[in-house]
């Protein structure tokens, strides 16, 4: 698992602090989907937004807690470019949707 704090002085600032913000809002994000699987199970799971929304968590925690910064970094490369994909779409669809 990746900790930012043990080897400061070979990665860059803004590696850190992506990290940080990501480890931060991740919680939040997975929050949110976890009380809309509680409020109605079988609707969640009917929409294609809220799968998209739960496979984009699951890319995002394996970017952030799969080893080193550096390592891997032809598959990380893949999943990081499957999670922007996922949140175009996501993007695309909740104002598709959410349009008059």
């Amino acid at each position: 698992m990746f900790i930012p704090g043990e080897r400061s002085s070979s990665s860059p600032l803004e590696i850190n602090v992506l990290w940080y913000g990501l480890t931060i809002l991740l919680p939040v994000l997975i929050f949110r989907e976890i009380t809309q699987i509680w409020l109605s199970r079988v609707a969640y799971f009917r929409s294609i937004e809220n799968v998209l929304e739960a496979v984009l968590i699951v890319l995002i925690s394996l970017l952030l807690m799969w080893g080193e910064y550096c390592d891997h970094t032809r598959e990380k490369r893949y999943i990081a470019s499957i999670a922007i994909v996922l949140s175009w779409s996501l993007l695309i669809t909740c104002l598709l949707y959410t349009s008059p």
